[in-house]
């Protein structure tokens, strides 16, 4: 790989890297790129420029770390955003002003987080001459425009083992497998010592009652209505003072539909909706249910494990690489909240179990899930670009 080069002439060996990313959500593959984002020079990169296609969360969050992106239109993709033959043409023209921006500012490497800006993306690395990394974080998307524009991305990085064996399906395997970062400032935080009865005060908890939480946004494959399911039969058969919080916002299934099941099931179910501060709340969470599945990842489950929480998550997609039953957490069959909801009640009449379990998931996750490492990685991977 050529050396990046700034307008000054000065030469960098990574080179001038761009992150661009849709906005329209905020996941855990935007959250993951932060390190990257804020390292700067210290990796010998000659500049850094952010990209965004919305101004929405993830542009508030940027802000709240000194970070100004630029935006740029609404991604236009084939096939998603209207009919193909009336997105295609636009889906060119767009192609042809992103490539003006990466020659323009000498863009030597693009790293996409999302499966739908990398597609876009790749047209313009390739009209531009500009090295593109594809980070599949989720389930690759089924379609022959996305498959397609994959095969041209330079290097493919999968987030699991688990994503690199669906990307092998879909017809290429992955040149690297990472895992997540967790040292932004969330992540920090979560490290530092902390009061866990002053953080369940603030929820409105007592000393003694348990606090179990669902994180996730609001779509089929987090099953927020499995979580809400579990709730109950958690709630019919224990006498310990349990609350149960449902932090997340809409995406395919509306918040009004969760509420009337919940209702339904006459259960009371606090609902906290998204929460850009996640990381002081979780320090208040003692059980985190994770009934998402073909999940790439499961970055909300390290988190809680560094907040201290104990984690029961289905046996499902990356959920495997991150636990270990009965070790540092506990799997569930998938889909079934009568099995997630008697592994909760066993560590519930267990405490020492419980906490047993807890200290060593704090131990795996802060051992394991280190940004040092991360940035490390995609060193080499720029690299061998």
């Amino acid at each position: 790989m050529q050396l990046g080069r700034t307008s000054d002439g000065t030469q960098f060996p990574l080179g001038n890297i761009c992150y661009p990313f849709e906005d329209k959500h905020m996941g855990g593959s935007y959250i993951a790129a932060l390190p990257l984002l804020r390292s700067g020079r210290t990796r010998d990169v000659g500049s850094i420029h952010i990209v965004t296609h919305n101004e929405g969360p993830w542009t508030r969050t940027l802000s709240v770390h000194g970070l100004k992106p630029k935006t740029m239109p609404p991604l236009i993709m084939p096939g998603r955003d209207g009919g193909v033959i009336v997105s295609f043409p636009l889906f060119i023209f767009q192609s042809l002003q992103i490539a003006r921006y990466l020659y323009r500012h000498r863009i030597d490497i693009v790293h996409a987080n999302e499966e739908s800006v990398a597609s876009v993306w790749s047209m313009a690395c390739r009209l531009s001459g500009t090295k593109m990394i594809w980070h599949q974080h989720g389930l690759p998307t089924p379609s022959r425009f996305i498959r397609l524009m994959r095969r041209y991305c330079d290097k493919l990085v999968a987030v699991s083992n688990f994503i690199d064996e669906r990307l092998t399906k879909e017809g290429r395997k992955a040149d690297f497998i990472t895992l997540n970062p967790f040292d932004n400032s969330h992540d920090a935080s979560s490290l530092r010592p902390f009061n866990r009865v002053k953080a369940k005060n603030r929820l409105g908890i007592g000393k003694s009652g348990v606090a179990i939480a669902f994180v996730g946004s609001f779509n089929e494959q987090k099953r927020p209505s499995v979580f809400i399911s579990t709730a109950h039969y958690i709630s019919q058969r224990t006498q310990q003072q349990t609350t149960y919080f449902v932090f997340g916002d809409d995406r395919d299934i509306n918040v009004s539909e969760l509420k009337l099941l919940a209702d339904n099931y006459d259960i009371d179910i606090v609902f906290m909706g998204y929460r850009e501060d996640l990381g002081d709340w979780l320090k208040a969470v003692d059980i985190l249910l994770a009934p998402a599945v073909n999940e790439g990842f499961g970055r909300t489950l390290v988190e809680a494990m560094l907040s201290g929480a104990l984690v029961v998550a289905a046996q499902s997609g990356g959920h495997s690489e991150i636990i270990t039953d009965g070790e540092n957490g506990i799997l569930s069959e998938p889909d079934d909240p009568k099995a997630m909801g008697t592994a909760v009640l066993r560590v519930l009449e267990n405490p020492a179990l419980r906490e047993a379990m807890s200290k060593k998931a704090f131990k795996d996750a802060s051992q394991k899930y280190l940004g040092k490492n991360y940035l490390r990685i995609f060193n080499e991977i720029y690299r061998a670009a």
